[in-house]
């Protein structure tokens, strides 16, 4: 593994980041894989120092051939379900996900890939990853444009992540959606009520739904650095999921 450079190919990729074993980012024991560089500036971003798409603001980042990350790998090949790739948005590093899936398949069919994506990118590459990604796990910022854009930091595309949501449910390739409750913005019933009716319009309502609350830990957002969640708005969410038919919920606390 390489300190990064100016140039790399659809063979290598900008890793931030490498935890060999995680309980909570897909099923199973999963390896999972934090690519540099994110399209959006998230107000409660717990990892800001993946933003930079260079590498050059985090000394941790590496540049990491194929046939490296194949190594790595395969050294815990036989303790892991799948590998989970991260960020940063690893979409913006989309044809590296795509090259190494396509050769992680072939060797090992029985083990699973997810991607952890924010989905805001063009939708013909969904299309192309997920000929070799099993499952995304996407989540749900903000339920309308103008919250979309804040919680973006002024970047994201509320239009085309909603539009990607419902194309990825009609594929079948949602392991989950996550719903992020963010103090003061994304905490209120009528936000819930808006989350509600977009899960309604665009997945199925088996589709699992992962509660993240927000905890200030790495926040770079100083508005948001003391602030917390109570446990009775997370209960409130839940049950109003409930009663509109959504069950299959998990919230680790």
């Amino acid at each position: 593994m390489r300190k990064n450079n100016k140039t790399r190919s659809s063979h290598e990729a900008l890793v931030a980041g490498i935890v060999p074993s995680s309980f909570v980012d897909g099923p199973g024991n999963r390896l999972v894989v934090f690519l540099q560089g994110c399209n959006l500036r998230c107000i409660y971003c717990q990892n800001p120092e993946t933003w930079d798409p260079t590498g050059k603001k985090n000394p941790l980042c590496i540049k990491v051939s194929l046939e490296e990350l194949l190594r790595v790998v395969n050294k815990y090949i036989d303790f892991i379900s799948g590998i989970t790739f991260s960020g940063g948005e690893p979409l913006l590093q989309w044809r590296f996900i795509r090259e190494f899936s396509r050769k992680f398949k072939s060797l090992h069919p029985d083990k699973t890939i997810i991607v952890d994506s924010n989905i805001d990118v063009e939708s013909s590459i969904l299309i192309e990853v997920s000929k070799y990604v099993d499952y995304f796990t996407p989540d749900i910022k903000a339920p309308n444009p103008e919250l979309y854009r804040k919680v973006t930091g002024g970047l994201g595309n509320f239009t085309r992540m909603i539009s990607n949501l419902k194309l990825l449910d009609s594929m079948g390739k949602i392991y989950e959606v996550r719903l992020p409750i963010i103090p003061t913005i994304t905490d209120s019933e009528e936000v819930f009520n808006e989350w509600i009716n977009i899960l309604k319009e665009h997945v199925n309502s088996n589709v699992r739904l992962r509660i993240i609350k927000f905890r200030p830990h790495g926040v770079a957002n100083s508005f948001l650095k003391n602030k917390t969640v109570n446990e009775e708005v997370v209960k409130n969410l839940i049950n109003m999921l409930k009663i509109n038919g959504f069950t299959n919920i998990v919230y680790l606390g």
